[in-house]
């Protein structure tokens, strides 16, 4: 007896060959601003109601200028930024200049796994937020994360965890995990390790050229632009502040 295997199968059920057809019927995500990224992406763009992994070996700002286009249509859709233990401080004048208003961003620190898990579940049972970014440096397990996405299953906003890159070799309940790295300015190298979708082997390169030349500097002081400063600095010292 014959059956048609695609439509018995459940909706939250993917083929690992069917990425197009994910990015088709998705309408509810943002997309991140890049178009050769979003291709690679399992929905064409971010994924809400679940984990988003970005794992990087450095302490930087990479992640940060990766999505502040998606920031930006966070923002504009009056919906608001947690940033759960950033390693800088957001350097507010910049963020303005992207379109990105201060009274959306709020910012809570702690350096405990566990008090970062209740600040996520009620930031999540709250679902006020339209983009919530949580950086973990402290070794956390797989219990944990899948605890937190569960949680994420719950909210309707996009849900960003950053890593450190020794995490890559453990595993994770996040449906989407990523590694990223600062390139030659402007340039950001991303790869895509774990996705629903066929598997993506080769780098992925981002050139965030394009964001930095919507910059709306008009009501800013000359300090406050990152124009005014080399190529080979900017995003670091303009973007964040370091915590001290």
């Amino acid at each position: 007896m014959e059956m048609n295997t695609k439509k018995n199968i459940h909706k939250e059920v993917y083929c690992g060959s069917e990425l197009e057809k994910i990015q088709k019927n998705n309408i509810e995500s943002i997309n991140s601003g890049y178009r050769n990224l979003d291709l690679e992406l399992p929905h064409g763009s971010w994924p809400k109601s679940c984990l988003i992994e970005i794992l990087s070996r450095e302490e930087s700002v990479s992640e940060i200028i990766l999505l502040l286009p998606t920031l930006k249509k966070i923002v504009a859709n009056n919906k608001y930024i947690v940033m759960l233990s950033p390693p800088h401080i957001p350097y507010i004048p910049t963020f303005q200049s992207f379109g990105i208003k201060e009274k959306f961003i709020l910012v809570v620190n702690t350096n405990r796994v566990m008090e970062k898990l209740w600040v996520i579940e009620h930031s999540i049972r709250c679902n006020l937020f339209g983009g919530l970014l949580v950086w973990i440096k402290e070794p956390c397990t797989f219990e944990k994360l899948r605890k937190v996405q569960t949680l994420a299953k719950r909210s309707n906003g996009l849900n960003f965890i950053f890593r450190p890159l020794e995490a890559k070799k453990n595993p994770s309940p996040s449906p989407l995990r990523m590694t990223i790295c600062s390139d030659k300015y402007p340039l950001l190298k991303m790869n895509i390790i774990k996705r629903r979708g066929p598997t993506k082997l080769t780098p992925i390169t981002i050139d965030t050229s394009t964001i930095f030349s919507k910059k709306n500097t008009s009501k800013l002081k000359p300090n406050y632009d990152l124009d005014c400063i080399p190529p080979r600095n900017r995003g670091r010292n303009n973007i964040l502040k370091k915590n001290t």
